[in-house]
């Protein structure tokens, strides 16, 4: 598995570039993965992408958290990945409750 990372100055969703080395990689290894910041710009670029000859098949188009959390699904050791509502929400439980003990020095704030 090879990682290409490509930047231009192209504004449209899927420059010549990155899709030259979409291509390359298909032609190399049968697939190829995009990697953008949105589940919206993964939309954009999946029809995009569509609409070009040859790249309808074959390429997967996600955000690096989706890749990272379905790789741990598959791979992983059964536990989950915990998004920031989920951390967040756990640890002012878990200060909270230790502060109601008296077993902490650090007390309950909201910040």
């Amino acid at each position: 598995m090879s990682f290409n990372i490509v930047r231009s100055t192209d504004e449209g969703l899927l420059g010549s570039e990155a899709e030259a080395s979409v291509r390359r990689a298909l032609a190399s290894f049968g697939r190829a993965t995009v990697f953008v910041p949105s589940y919206q710009m993964q939309l954009d670029v999946s029809r995009e992408m569509a609409d070009r000859g040859g790249l309808a098949l074959g390429v997967g188009v996600t955000t690096p958290e989706a890749w990272a959390t379905e790789r741990w699904e598959v791979w992983g050791d059964g536990t989950r990945v915990v998004g920031p509502l989920v951390r967040a929400s756990a640890m002012q439980g878990a200060l909270l409750e230790e502060s109601r003990f008296g077993r902490s020095t650090v007390s309950y704030n909201a910040g």
